[in-house]
């Protein structure tokens, strides 16, 4: 989050560097004389400079939190931190593999409505990527740092992927005549997941029958598949109300990654007040879901509940602020709106630390709601980054328009985005996630007692698990969560 923040100003303030912006509009007349030049200033380098202050002093307060007392506010900065982490690799890996084979298979970016060979693309990555999951998370189970990771990051990918592939479904000829298609675009969503999970189910049964995993790997597995399923389907579903919602508002199909500016404020006000109302109905339900103690099939429902309105009150608020911000600069606009929603979740932690103090039990409803705000902090630095690496790509091709350059600029985007996630991986993997993970820190105490773990726990943290109690021994104490 440190090293986004900082380089994606710095990005910033290259970009600003450049002249004033100059809008000269003359007009002749009979006697050839000409009118006063209307002239538009953008500061630009002002607000790129405030922006840089700004974001050094929000990098420095983080050590602050991470470094706090108050186990509250620590645990709770690193759970955003990791959380934002998370979905920023998620994204990067999905949005760059998409692009990687647009450009294989010669594909616009720009096709608007969507083809149905790009359609087919982005079903066939839905499919394969579901698939390709399950078989890493069983690969995994023997490992909780590792499967919880890939799980993690397997969640969100799966998320972005019928993002994609429902949202570009929606941008078609035929589901964008009405709106009232989105009901049977949803109804398809259902189908689609349904039989994912029901396939998942069968190759389940049939690694257990052939005895490729133990018992207890079974138990870790099982679980962190319900999590990647959730975390999966509860976004899809977010994806489309909030599309749904911003459809109903501006009459129109609306983009699947925002647009900057160009709505009236009563457009942008009713969406930013259904993310708060959405954000409250999550907590609502966690606090009701914990206090009556269900389980099974209910217990599945509320937290698929809780997930899908705490994710639809990230989109709402993320779409919300872009259509309020209507800067010129699409990097400074989007580094603006990261570091609203960052400073909206430090005050949020530190909020939850003071109602915890007064109201122990209020500590439920909260976090349904963290979700959702981990989530709008993510987006919005990955918004952020797109934007850099954006420009990026016109910095390569120096606006020419001919195949060879813009397939150049194009593998320098991918080429940049996938070394940014070979940097963010390990680190998030290794130095957040242990921080963020109660059951991995607990699982990894007596490793953790010096200190971070070693940079090889990304590929072999066998040995570095606690040592198991002999039969008849009980546990000491001393395996307390270090979190």
């Amino acid at each position: 989050m440190l090293l986004k923040a900082l380089l994606c100003v710095a990005v910033a303030q290259q970009v600003a560097a450049q002249p004033t912006t100059t809008i000269v509009t003359t007009t002749a007349n009979a006697t050839n004389t000409t009118l006063p030049p209307l002239v538009i200033p953008v500061n630009k380098s002002g607000d790129a400079s405030f922006l840089l202050l700004v974001t050094f002093g929000f990098a420095m307060s983080l050590f602050y939190l991470t470094n706090c007392k108050d186990t509250q506010v620590s645990s709770s900065t690193w759970n955003l931190i990791s959380s934002a982490t998370s979905i920023f690799v998620a994204v990067m890996l999905y949005s760059t593999t998409n692009e990687m084979l647009k450009l294989l298979f010669g594909i616009s970016q720009d096709d608007d409505p969507m083809s149905w060979a790009e359609i087919g693309i982005l079903a066939t990555e839905f499919f394969v990527w579901w698939y390709f999951v399950a078989v890493i998370l069983c690969c995994y189970s023997a490992s909780l740092l590792q499967l919880t990771a890939h799980g993690t990051l397997g969640g969100h990918i799966m998320g972005f992927a019928a993002i994609g592939l429902f949202g570009g479904l929606a941008h078609t000829e035929f589901f964008s005549a009405s709106i009232w298609w989105m009901l049977v675009l949803f109804g398809i969503y259902l189908l689609s997941v349904g039989f994912l999970f029901a396939t998942s189910r069968v190759f389940h049964m049939v690694v257990v029958g052939a005895d490729c995993v133990t018992a207890e790997d079974d138990g870790r597995w099982h679980d962190q598949s319900h999590d990647t399923g959730n975390d999966f389907f509860g976004m899809g579903c977010a994806f489309l109300i909030s599309l749904f919602i911003r459809w109903a508002i501006v009459g129109e199909v609306p983009s699947n990654d925002g647009e900057l500016g160009g709505k009236d404020p009563w457009q942008y006000i009713i969406l930013l007040v259904l993310s708060v109302f959405f954000l409250l109905v999550a907590g609502l339900s966690a606090a009701l879901h914990h206090g009556t103690g269900t389980d099974g099939w209910c217990s599945c429902f509320f937290d698929w509940f809780s997930t899908v309105t705490s994710l639809t009150a990230a989109f709402c608020a993320v779409f919300g602020m872009m259509w309020a911000c209507d800067y010129p600069d699409e990097l400074i606009a989007h580094t603006g709106i990261a570091l609203f929603f960052s400073i909206v979740a430090v005050c949020f932690i530190f909020w939850m630390a003071l109602v915890k103090c007064v109201c122990p039990t209020a500590n439920r409803i909260f976090r349904g709601m963290f979700t959702g705000i981990g989530l709008a902090v993510g987006m919005s630095w990955e918004k952020t980054f797109d934007a850099a690496t954006d420009g990026l790509g016109d910095f390569v091709d120096q606006g020419a328009q001919d195949g060879d350059t813009l397939r150049r600029a194009a593998l320098v985007k991918i080429a940049v985005q996938y070394l940014l996630v070979f940097v963010v991986l390990p680190a998030w993997t290794v130095y957040m996630l242990p921080k963020a993970n109660d059951e991995i820190a607990k699982a990894m105490s007596e490793s953790l007692e010096d200190g971070n773990l070693p940079l090889r726990a990304y590929c072999c943290d066998s040995d570095l698990y606690n040592v198991k109690p002999d039969a008849g021994e009980e546990a000491s104490g001393d395996d307390e969560p270090l979190l």
